[in-house]
Order: C-alpha cells, then sequence, then structure tokens
C-alpha cells in the first residue's frame, strides 16, 4: 500500500494532513479516510483510490465521516475514481461523508457520486 508517497506493506496510508486504511471485504473494498483531503494530499489520495479499486471485485466504498476538509482537487480525484471504477464495470460509492464532505459534493452538484439508496449521514 502507500505511505508517504511509497509502496510499502503496511494495510494503509499516511501523508500530510490525512490518513487512510483499507478494509477489504466480499469483493469490495472499503476506506475509510480522516483528517483533510486537499492539494497537497490528492497525488497520494488518488494512488491509494486506484490501488484499491485494482483490488476490489465489485466496489470501492468510502467512509469519508471523519474528513474534516475537502478541496476542489480532491473532490476531482473522486469524480476521476468514480469514472474509472464505472469504465471497469465496478463502482465508487460513499459509506459515509462528513458534513464538509456533504457540503461540497452538495455545492459542486455530483450528488451522482452517492448511489441510489446510500445514506451517507
Amino acid at each position: 500500500m502507500i505511505s508517504d508517497g511509497e509502496a510499502s506493506g503496511s494495510s494503509g496510508w499516511e501523508a500530510s494532513g490525512w490518513d487512510a486504511r483499507e478494509l477489504p471485504g466480499r469483493g469490495r473494498v472499503e476506506i475509510a479516510v480522516s483528517g483533510e483531503l486537499d492539494l497537497a494530499a490528492a497525488e497520494d489520495f488518488e494512488r491509494a483510490l486506484r490501488a484499491s479499486l485494482a483490488s476490489a471485485d465489485t466496489e470501492l466504498a468510502l467512509d469519508l465521516g471523519a474528513v474534516t476538509f475537502l478541496d476542489s482537487s480532491a473532490l476531482a480525484v473522486l469524480l476521476r475514481v468514480a469514472s474509472e471504477a464505472e469504465a471497469r464495470g465496478r463502482r465508487l460509492r460513499l459509506a459515509a461523508a462528513s458534513p464538509v464532505v456533504r457540503r461540497v459534493i452538495e455545492i459542486a452538484a455530483v450528488d451522482g457520486l452517492m448511489a441510489p439508496g446510500d445514506d451517507p449521514a
């Protein structure tokens, strides 16, 4: 997995201001993310999501309930990875979203990141 921008044997990623843990199970991979997702974190965040997507058979579920900041660069990462997931016959789903994340998604009008019936509360 990825730590400080390099491959490592750990089950999580940690970079400037954010942290993620991969929780595999039943053909899907869940990533719980905490901290700030901004321009400084975007490249590592995207690399982590793409690596997890590659190991997911059906779904990459994101728990963003502990994210305290999300800017447009991190939102762009989510949209790119969602598009890649769709192209691979998988889906990116927000399993949980903090109020900050929900607000950014609402303002950007990209509610499609959440599958029907998802409740990111």
